[in-house]
């Protein structure tokens, strides 16, 4: 201050302008490291934070607020100033110190910077656990975990989605909108959809424990949008070792985005489509005609049977549309086998071929040496009948044996009629067979 006051005095006995002389005094706050310094009101550096205590322990809290000249800082909990009266409680500065923290410690306290030029408020959220209970890292639960990715929607229709996760201490849910945060809760509520709404939609779950997020496509469309169709992929069998095209035809009213993906098992994929967890492949792109364009992807060497994804992608967050491609791979000693296995099927065939011949030449024969047992006889009727007439009338057929045994027995049953009746007759003499 002695500085400035000589030099004051100098410049106005030599009579200097008074601009030159605010500038001089300017030169010299800066060459004397900042005697002057700019005033501003408290800025808080966050809107909130959580601290974690153990039960037991000491913990120590700081305000993260800052301004010139320094804050004075008040804690409020419960609506009540902490001050020298509170047992365990201190502040010192900017600073809040709990000895022995309790279960009752827990909760939210309000940090307040203030200064002359006016003040900050920072909510500052204590969590206290058991001495012996550690941290766990936030992690979507099943149902959030199964939700789709992708979701297409009519312009004026609603769409929800709750997302949720577990942890400890309890994670904060959010929702942002092309990275523009949208929601402080896990659930997504739009009543009426909009053009604007379309887009990446991230689920985020924080704790002082860790971060996570997973993110959602949201595709908004009219009833005249004209979506791509796939219309062919391949599905083929190869041997070990061999390559593989795999080809996608899709037609288009413009130029498609066609990529190839690969069915894994991870979760930590990069897209989800139908339920399954996809890995980027890649893929060539050409037009085949007007609206037709072919997508293909070499797989060399084939090595083991697998399902993959062709895609047609949105950049206007509408769904993919996909279908899926099924490789499989037959181990490379399958055409040692192959020849063993065919000259067991041709014996095997020959075999039944010999036994069916052997059975119907069988029955073929039965059936023939039963006909040849027999043959027609035919019985007359004669009227007015008297021994030694030839006299033949109406025949009647009757079977007649080979053996004379047979015909003996055949004859003493037959009934021949005589006039208008029929008589049952003993006689072989009444019976004329040719």
């Amino acid at each position: 201050m002695l500085v400035l006051s000589s030099t004051a005095w100098m410049y106005r006995k030599l009579g200097v302008p008074a601009l030159v002389y605010l500038a001089a005094v300017s030169s010299l706050i800066v060459q004397s490291g900042g005697l002057i310094q700019e005033k501003s009101p408290p800025v808080a550096q966050v809107e909130s934070l959580r601290v974690v205590a153990h039960l037991g322990e000491d913990v120590r809290i700081s305000c993260p607020v800052d301004s010139r000249p320094a804050p004075f800082v008040e804690w409020i909990k419960q609506g009540e100033l902490v001050d020298f009266t509170w047992p365990r409680y201190k502040v010192h500065r900017k600073h809040l110190r709990i000895r022995n923290v309790a279960l009752k410690d827990k909760g939210v306290l309000i940090c307040k910077g203030i200064n002359g030029f006016g003040s900050v408020k920072v909510k500052v959220e204590l969590v206290v656990v058991g001495a012996d209970q550690q941290l766990v890292p936030p992690v979507f639960t099943t149902a959030t975990a199964n939700l789709p990715t992708m979701y297409k929607k009519l312009e004026g229709s609603a769409l929800s989605i709750q997302c949720q996760a577990t942890g400890f201490p309890e994670p904060n849910m959010t929702w942002a909108h092309a990275s523009e945060l949208v929601r402080n809760t896990g659930l997504l509520q739009i009543p009426s959809i909009g053009e604007k709404d379309a887009g990446v939609y991230t689920c985020s779950a924080s704790s002082w424990a860790g971060q996570i997020s997973r993110q959602f496509y949201l595709a908004v469309e009219s009833p005249q949008t004209q979506l791509p169709t796939i219309q062919y992929t391949t599905n083929t069998s190869v041997f070990q070792g061999e390559f593989v095209v795999l080809t996608c035809v899709v037609e288009s009213g413009e130029k498609p985005d066609i990529k190839w993906f690969e069915k894994t098992y991870i979760e930590e994929s990069v897209l989800r489509i139908g339920g399954m967890n996809l890995l980027p492949l890649g893929g060539e792109t050409r037009q085949l005609a007007e609206n037709k364009y072919e997508s293909t992807y070499v797989i060399n060497p084939a090595v083991r049977s697998q399902v993959y994804v062709c895609a047609v992608l949105s950049h206007n967050g509408r769904e993919p549309i996909s279908r899926t491609s099924s490789v499989t791979v037959l181990p490379s000693d399958f055409l040692k086998i192959l020849p063993v296995s065919v000259m067991v099927l041709v014996t095997v065939v020959i075999f039944l071929i010999i036994i069916i011949s052997r059975l119907v030449v069988s029955r073929q024969k039965i059936i023939k040496d039963h006909e040849n047992s027999f043959y027609s006889a035919h019985i007359y009727d004669v009227p007015n009948y008297s021994p030694g007439s030839d006299t033949v009338s109406t025949p009647l057929s009757v079977r007649r044996s080979k053996t004379a045994s047979q015909q003996q027995t055949y004859c003493s049953l037959l009934s021949w009629k005589h006039g208008n009746s029929y008589r049952d007759t003993n006689s072989h003499s009444n019976f004329k067979f040719i």
